[in-house]
């Protein structure tokens, strides 16, 4: 008897999303993860280029000072 009171003992549950709106959710998350990628690899390239310009203000400096 237990196994035919099956379906009322099930608890309710959020309908499966239509395959439309699951493929919308994927193209923003792929588009979110492209976008913090970008800005991501932006980020190092200024990095390096404010390294190489302090290092270049660093060796100019020196050189500077030595005459």
């Amino acid at each position: 008897m237990a196994l035919l009171d099956f379906a009322r003992g099930r608890t309710g549950h959020l309908q499966p999303l239509s395959e439309r709106a699951s493929a919308a959710d994927k193209q923003q998350g792929t588009w979110r993860k492209l976008v913090l990628e970008f800005v991501g690899t932006l980020f190092a390239l200024v990095g390096i280029a404010i390294g190489i310009l302090m290092l270049r203000f660093a060796l100019v400096a020196m050189h500077g000072g030595w005459h």
